[in-house]
Parts: structure tokens; C-alpha cells; sequence
């Protein structure tokens, strides 16, 4: 039995196709290729924000600066939540390039 193959954004059926030949297919219509596309580029401007604020935390903590940044506080508060967000980030956009 053939499994049935899904569209990577919507996770509906895949339309099957007569004798496949190149890539097979991930998404089921234009929209939804370019809908995860949007996404895909979304998360990736996201993590190298995130790569940066991390940079920047620890380059505040070596310096011993204890400047406040914007919605995160202290650069020793902060550090331990923006690398969690980094790696969650990061494993989310890991599962997307399998």
C-alpha cells in the first residue's frame, strides 16, 4: 500500500499523480507553498534577531554592563530566556528543513 503523501502547511491529502517523476511533491497548492514560504522566512528573520540579542547579552555580560534592553531587563536576567527562545526557535526551523 502506498502511503498517502501530506501538504507540509495545511496537512491535507497530496492529489496523486499518475507516474511520479522528480521531486515529490510537498504542498498541495500554489498558496500554501507560498503561504509557508512567508512563514519559513518569518521565523528565520525572527532567529536572527534572536541570534543578535543573545550576541549582544553576552557581549553586555563579559563588558559587565549592566545596561537594561528593552523588554528583556537586565543582561544577566535576560540571557538565560533569550537562549531558551533561540534554541526553541531553532529546533522549530530545524523541523521545517527535514
Amino acid at each position: 500500500m502506498v502511503q498517502k503523501l501530506r501538504c507540509r502547511q495545511c496537512n491535507a491529502d497530496l492529489p496523486h499523480r499518475g507516474e511520479p517523476r522528480g521531486r515529490p511533491r510537498l504542498f498541495c497548492f500554489t498558496s500554501c507553498r507560498r503561504s509557508f514560504g512567508n512563514e519559513f522566512r518569518r521565523a528565520n528573520r525572527r532567529l536572527a534577531r534572536m541570534r543578535v540579542l543573545v550576541n549582544t547579552l553576552r557581549t553586555a555580560i563579559a563588558a559587565n554592563d549592566d545596561m537594561y534592553v528593552q523588554g528583556w531587563g537586565s543582561p544577566v536576567d535576560a540571557l538565560p530566556v533569550a537562549q531558551k527562545e533561540l534554541a526553541r526557535l531553532e529546533n522549530i526551523i530545524g523541523g521545517w528543513n527535514e
